[in-house]
């Protein structure tokens, strides 16, 4: 008996739903897509041990203003801002 291959079948799109509509993906404005990317950088740096220390505090406030200002500056390097 001889094995005998069946030919793959491509996916039939709906005929009420045309292909090219379901791969469509909605645009994003900047501030969906900056706001998190300026934010989590942020977040993290909350986070980190460092700021159990007395004047640890400060010393986050001081990374977070650092690091938020070089994002930005990137940011606007690029011409993204």
């Amino acid at each position: 008996m001889t094995a005998t291959t069946v030919p793959a079948q491509q996916p039939q799109a709906s005929k009420n739903w045309p292909a090219s509509e379901s791969l469509r993906v909605p645009p994003l404005s900047i501030e969906d897509t900056l706001s998190p990317g300026i934010a989590l950088p942020l977040i993290v740096i909350a986070g980190m041990p460092f700021t159990h220390d007395p004047y640890g505090f400060y010393g986050a406030l001081a990374v977070m203003a650092v690091t938020s200002g070089v994002i930005m500056w990137w940011l606007k390097k690029n011409r993204w801002l």
